[in-house]
C-alpha cells in the first residue's frame, strides 16, 4: 500500500489530535539531523542546509509500495512524491526549524532544494531552508534549533556531530552545535498526557542547536 500520501508532519498533526489514552508513549519517530549554514560572500547567512535521517522503522512505513518499476531500489524519481508531501506538510510548522538572532525569530521562506534518498535500511531528507533576508551574525549571535514541539519526533545530532558552514566565514565567527541541559535519550512520555498544556511544547527543553557567534557580536 502507497504510503507517500502522509508525510512525517501531517503524522504528528494527526496524532496529537487523536492521542489515545493506552499505554503508547512519545517519541514514535527518531531522526538524526545534520545542519549546515549556508554563507554568502559577505558573511552574511543566507540559509540553513538541512539532512534528516529517519529511523528504520518510519523509513520502512514510508517506502511501502513506491518501488514502482518493481526493480528492488528506491530511485530520486520514485522518492520524489514523498519529498514533495514532507515539504508541503512542514511547511505549516516552520520545518520544525526555529532560528533566533538574540531574543528575535527569524523566519524562513520557502524550501528551495529538497530531494530523498534511500540508503541501507534508511531515508534521509534533504532541504535547504532559505532564510527571508540575510543574516549578519558579527551584529547579533545567530541560533537554529531543529525540534518537534509536540515530541512525536525526536530530533538529535549524531554524537560528536561538528557544525556545518558553507560559505565565506567572517574573521572572528564561529559556529558549534549547543546541546540542551536535558536529553532526550531513554524519555519517553505516555500520548495521553501529551494533548495537557504543559507539554505542548515539550520538545523545545530537548531542542539541540547549531550557533554562530562572532567576538563583535557575543
Amino acid at each position: 500500500m502507497r504510503r507517500a500520501a502522509a508525510g512525517i508532519a501531517a503524522m504528528a498533526a494527526l496524532f496529537v489530535s487523536v492521542a489515545s489514552t493506552d499505554a503508547e508513549a512519545h517519541p514514535h519517530v527518531w531522526i538524526e539531523i545534520n545542519a549546515t549554514l549556508v554563507l554568502d560572500g559577505n558573511g552574511a547567512v543566507t540559509a540553513v542546509s538541512t539532512d534528516w535521517t529517519f529511523d528504520e522503522f518510519y523509513s520502512a512505513w514510508a517506502i511501502d509500495g513506491l518501488d514502482t518499476n518493481k526493480n528492488g531500489t528506491y530511485e530520486p524519481e520514485e522518492l520524489k512524491v514523498l519529498a514533495i508531501d514532507n515539504v508541503t506538510n512542514l511547511k505549516a510548522y516552520s520545518y520544525f526549524t526555529y532560528a533566533r538572532t538574540g531574543e528575535t525569530d527569524v523566519t524562513f521562506g520557502d524550501v528551495t532544494e529538497y530531494s530523498m534518498s534511500y540508503s541501507g535500511t534508511q531515508l534521509t531528507l534533504h532541504m535547504t531552508l532559505p532564510f527571508t533576508a540575510a543574516i549578519d551574525a558579527r551584529m547579533t549571535p545567530l541560533s537554529v534549533a531543529i525540534y518537534d514541539p509536540t515530541f512525536y519526533i525526536a530530533m538529535q545530532f549524531p554524537e560528536g556531530a561538528k557544525a556545518g558552514v558553507s560559505g565565506t566565514v567572517p574573521p572572528g565567527c564561529e559556529s558549534a552545535i549547543v546541546l540542551p541541559d536535558a536529553t532526550a535519550s531513554g524519555v519517553m512520555v505516555p500520548d495521553n498526557m501529551m494533548t495537557l498544556p504543559e507539554y505542548r511544547n515539550y520538545g523545545a527543553r530537548f531542542a539541540e542547536k547549531i550557533e554562530m557567534r562572532c567576538k563583535s557580536s557575543s
